[in-house]
Order: structure tokens, then sequence, then C-alpha cells
């Protein structure tokens, strides 16, 4: 037992003695140090030269990826195919990203609009006359961008859900634009009928005469609407408060 012992604790040793304090303490590369193994002794992490592009990240299609030109102009045309998959594909991400603030119909009515926002924030229709208009690579730019107090989506949604965002926007300031007469038989029917439809136009008239509200820069942006005046309002409330001490008595 003793034999056994003593053999185990020389082979212990050996083994101790064989193990340098090299072995686990290696020499390695710290990133961003200086390395003498390159001519100008810089870092050892390499800084990639100038023009490199990393793979997949080749963004030649400059309208598809910015919505403007190569003149920095936006864009008129959709850079991509519009679709019914492209348009459906943008009402599932308009649902998710955008209703919150602009509201399903893309009216401002949203519950963050509504509960979210002090009172004197408006987020703004997309059914105004100066908004209509805009081109669809202004559209495309806020989404990526963001404007005022809507912040950038261009991390979060890719090109191409971008795009399909604008088709489904298209498409809701149609849907609310169309006046009944200017829909045939099978429109009709598919809205449920022709009560459905003169539902529809009115709503599409009444959305067509809001106030408008003004764009981003470059787009055609219009004046902020009026407020009413403070003073009359208070007036008004005012005389009414005497109308009802008066009644009172």
């Amino acid at each position: 037992m003793k034999r056994t012992y003593m053999a185990m604790m020389l082979g212990a040793a050996l083994i101790a003695a064989g193990c340098h304090r090299d072995m686990w303490q290696q020499p390695r590369v710290t990133a961003q140090s200086k390395n003498d193994f390159f001519s100008d002794n810089s870092s050892g992490s390499r800084i990639a030269p100038a023009g490199t592009v990393a793979v997949g990240q080749v963004k030649n299609d400059v309208e598809f990826y910015t919505g403007y030109d190569q003149n920095g102009k936006p864009v008129t045309e959709f850079p991509v195919v519009v679709d019914a998959e492209l348009i459906d594909r943008g009402r599932e991400r308009f649902a998710i990203f955008c209703t919150p603030c602009h509201g399903q119909l893309g009216d401002g009515s949203g519950m963050i609009a509504k509960r979210g926002f002090q009172p004197e924030v408006k987020v703004p229709s997309y059914h105004t006359d100066i908004v209509r208009d805009w081109p669809v690579g202004v559209i495309y730019d806020i989404i990526s961008t963001g404007y005022g107090q809507m912040y950038a989506f261009g991390s979060r949604i890719e090109p191409l859900d971008r795009w399909a965002i604008v088709s489904y926007v298209k498409v809701l300031q149609q849907s609310q634009y169309t006046d009944a007469a200017d829909l045939n038989a099978d429109d009709v029917d598919h809205l449920g009928g022709h009560d459905e439809a003169e539902t529809l136009g009115a709503e599409a008239t009444t959305a067509r005469t809001r106030p408008t509200r003004g764009g981003p820069p470059g787009a055609g942006g219009g004046e902020p609407p009026v407020e009413e005046n403070s003073e009359e309002t208070g007036s008004d409330e005012a005389e009414g408060n005497e109308s009802a001490e008066e009644a009172s008595h």
C-alpha cells in the first residue's frame, strides 16, 4: 500500500514538472491592440479599406433602398412589382407597425394617438390632399428615417416590407377617396350592396374635406391647421356660465 502511494505521488510530481506557466498564459492578440506583425505597427484588428462592402450588403439599387432617384428626388413609381401578394403583405405589416398610431384606416385615430400623446400632438391622416399627393418615395423615406414624433423603422422593417406598407397605404387612400358612383356592379356586390357603398362614399367625402396638415420637406407640405382662438372660446364659456346662473335664480 505504501509503495502504491509513493508511486502515485511520484507520478503527480512528474506531471506537475511537465506543466509550464506559458501553457496556460499563452501569447495572444488583444482586440484593437498594437501589433508589430504589420509594417506600420498598427492594430491587430485591421481597418477595412475604403469602399469595402460586406457580403450581402451591396445596395446599388438606390431607388429601392432609399426611395430617391440618382438626382435626389423622391421616386414617383414603385421600384418593385405591386401585386395582390405585396399589398397583402403590406396590410399585415401595417397592422403590426402602423395601426397603433395611425389607426386601421390611416386616419390618425390609433390608440396611442388617442391616449398616448399629449392633446396638442396630432397624428396626421393619410387622407388629406397634401399627403395623398406625396410621391411613394416620400412615404418610404418617412418609414425608414422617421418624421416628427415618429421614430425610424429602417432597422425594424426590411426594405421590401417597407414598400409593401407603402403599397397598402396607397390602397387605403384610394379606398377612402373613391365615390360610390365610381364603383361598378361587382365592387358594389363585394362591399355588401348599394347602401354600404353609399356609406363608404359619404365617409370618403368627409375624409376629403378634413383640414390638411403640413408635410415633410420636399413633399409639398402645407400650412398647419388653424387652432381655435382661445380667447373667443373662453368668452363663449363665460357667457354660458352666466346664462346658467341666471336660470338657477
